[in-house]
């Protein structure tokens, strides 16, 4: 009967424990992206508080949304924000290049050297405007870094469940 109360004060504290842990860790204003049981919703937006076993989230349209951490399933933290500047040169040289060969091969009226060269001519063209074009496009799309919340790799979560209670682990 006592491990049955102490797996019950256990159970009933771990929000409050892990509470505590993030707390210490994680500042008001810090950007977060929290997850909900089962990946049901995925909210982004900045640490607005905690309040007892309830995280508040200050979203980008001003809103502030309660989840309480029965309710998590993951807290992570933004690590900065990235530039995909090598993907958009990838993509930009293999579009220009396809556009430039097909362009050079449609205009060409030489039959001496043939739609052939023109081809080549066109993509080499085409790849290098895409290479230069598509650089400047994936250095302006940005997106952030995600890394899990300081203290939130082990994670003890209480919640309500169709048969009762549900307990997780998490590591």
């Amino acid at each position: 009967m006592i491990r049955c109360h102490a797996f019950l004060i256990l159970v009933l504290a771990a929000p409050s424990v892990a509470l505590a842990q993030h707390s210490d860790t994680l500042s008001i204003g810090t950007r977060i992206r929290a997850t909900t049981i089962r990946g049901q919703s995925r909210l982004v937006g900045t640490m607005a508080g905690f309040r007892g076993d309830t995280v508040f989230v200050s979203t980008r349209w001003g809103a502030l949304v309660a989840i309480p951490l029965t309710n998590l399933d993951m807290l992570e933290v933004s690590t900065g924000r990235r530039a995909h500047t090598l993907e958009g040169m990838g993509l930009g040289v293999l579009v220009g290049a396809a556009l430039g060969a097909a362009i050079g091969a449609a205009t060409t009226q030489d039959e001496f050297l043939g739609p052939g060269f023109f081809a080549l001519l066109g993509a080499g063209v085409g790849a290098a405007g895409g290479l230069v074009i598509g650089g400047a496009i994936g250095a302006s799309v940005q997106t952030d870094r995600w890394g899990a919340a300081p203290g939130w790799e082990l994670n003890l979560s209480v919640r309500p469940d169709i048969r009762g209670v549900g307990l997780s682990l998490k590591f």
